[in-house]
């Protein structure tokens, strides 16, 4: 019941949505640009930090249930921060291991 309860009242809250913004810059670029994984990294914690913490603050300022605004920032970072972790980490390919060769010569 209560998971129903926080999804509804989750549903209540807007979508937290960040730009993009051109590296070291305030320039927003428009959706259609890709950013390197870097830059991408770079770009969300700039979100979090500029657009989502200052979202979470507004919302427990202006609603009683303050879990609910916790809930719409762990979505947001599951969404976000988690998602592109776990895509660089099974895009990364394990390093080969080297193996050590030897050669040897016999004479008939």
């Amino acid at each position: 019941m209560s998971v129903l309860l926080t999804t509804i009242l989750l549903a209540s809250l807007p979508a937290i949505s960040c730009p993009k913004y051109l590296p070291n810059t305030n320039v927003i670029l428009d959706e259609d640009v890709y950013l390197t994984h870097e830059q991408n990294v770079s770009n969300l914690m700039r979100c979090y930090c500029e657009v989502v913490m200052s979202k979470e603050r507004v919302c427990r300022e202006n609603h009683d249930q303050p879990a609910e605004c916790r809930e719409r920032t762990n979505l947001w970072i599951r969404n976000n921060i988690l998602s592109l972790m776990l895509a660089r980490q099974y895009l990364t390919l394990p390093p080969v291991p080297v193996r050590n060769t030897r050669i040897i010569s016999i004479d008939p």
